[in-house]
């Protein structure tokens, strides 16, 4: 329902022919179609829209031309309370407003406008301008969209197709399918006069975006659970957050040990192509347990095993040292001790140790471990 109905507030934006296509990102179509007339005056057009947007505020006034009025219109029941719709003095005003963006992003006939023109009024092509146009998306983004002008035609019964013989004048093309990502469109020729379509021409279909054209902001850093992780990931098109399984699908490898893992995301939708990300898993921290005076002068170390990691890192800082200098590197998580004889000064020693595991010929560490202080 929501979806149709913002269709329609999005389709009033701009009302144009293919090819001078535009919208809030340039590639959408809006335009009027289906023209039905009578013999006294009163005439109607279809609005249609092929989009993609994300908005929560919508504020559209239109000027219809004079001696042109709006006599009613028709939601196709869809109608939604959080519309408002007025007409005044030959102009058209339409508030859209919700409390969350609203996405749509299917073509569709919108809405039929029914109008009549006052006596004395000629017929032909009438023009609907734009007043003013303000739309609010995601991140309180304002989007001013162009707006290329919208054609209403008015024509009597006798001059219908099937009526008198005419010489056919034109008025550019109009879109009677709009194109979608998967199937090309239509436009013709029609006269201005009796309507006749005179030529007709596919319209290719909308190309798709490419998602490795999107911004990516990937959570790169994690700490082994035991489980699978999926890392925190958001992608957005030109300011516009994108939504997983409707814009995008992904896809995790290497997520649950320790090391690197790799994630792609694919493009589905209104998006095509794929690219990969790494992040990483690290192994969680270990702690000094133990720090011991043997004989012979021997100092042992003690510390907590990892099970994931593939060893560790000891460091030491002694008296008169500025920073932590590595002591040794012990490779394997069951060994757990080490013992060295290499202090020789009295003092106060501090230690602490972290955790690794190897993963393509490079290191990836835990956090360092709470720091162990000693006097020797």
């Amino acid at each position: 329902m929501k979806r149709a109905v913002f269709s329609f507030i999005i389709a009033l934006l701009l009302v144009v022919s293919y090819p001078s296509v535009s919208g809030l990102n340039g590639t959408d179509g809006f335009y009027f179609t289906d023209n039905t007339v009578t013999d006294n005056g009163s005439f109607s057009s279809v609005i249609s829209f092929c989009g993609n947007y994300r908005i929560s505020y919508l504020e559209l006034i239109l000027s219809f031309p004079e001696g042109i009025s709006l006599r009613s219109y028709d939601y196709y029941e869809e109608t939604e309370s959080f519309c408002e719709l007025t007409y005044e003095n030959n102009k058209y005003r339409f508030i859209f407003s919700s409390q969350e963006c609203v996405d749509f992003s299917e073509k569709k006939e919108l809405i039929r406008l029914f109008m009549r023109a006052d006596e004395g009024v000629s017929d032909g092509v009438y023009t609907v301008k734009a007043e003013s146009i303000k739309a609010v998306g995601a991140g309180d983004t304002v989007y001013r969209p162009a707006f290329s002008g919208g054609r209403i035609e008015l024509r009597r019964k006798s001059q219908l197709p099937g009526s008198d013989n005419c010489n056919h004048s034109f008025d550019g093309w109009t879109v009677i399918k709009a194109p979608d990502y998967d199937n090309a469109g239509k436009r013709v020729k029609k006269c201005t006069v009796c309507g006749k379509v005179c030529k007709t021409l596919d319209i290719p279909a909308v190309p798709r975006r490419s998602i490795s054209d999107a911004d990516i902001t990937l959570v790169k850093s994690y700490t082994y659970t035991g489980k699978k992780i999926t890392p925190r990931i958001t992608l957005s098109y030109k300011g516009i957050v994108l939504e997983e399984g409707e814009d995008y699908t992904l896809s995790l490898k290497n997520n649950k040990f320790a090391g690197k893992g790799k994630i792609t995301v694919k493009g589905v939708g209104a998006y095509e192509g794929r690219t990969g990300l790494e992040f990483t898993v690290k192994p969680r921290a270990s702690s000094i347990t133990e720090v011991k005076t043997l004989k012979g002068g021997k100092v042992r170390l003690r510390w907590k095993r990892i099970a994931e990691c593939d060893g560790y890192r000891v460091y030491v800082k002694g008296p008169g040292d500025s920073k932590y200098k590595l002591l040794k590197t012990v490779k394997g998580s069951n060994k757990t001790t080490y013992t060295t004889d290499k202090f020789k000064t009295d003092g106060k020693y501090r230690f602490k140790i972290r955790s690794y595991v190897s993963d393509g010929g490079k290191k990836i560490f835990s956090s360092y471990s709470k720091i162990k202080v000693f006097r020797l």
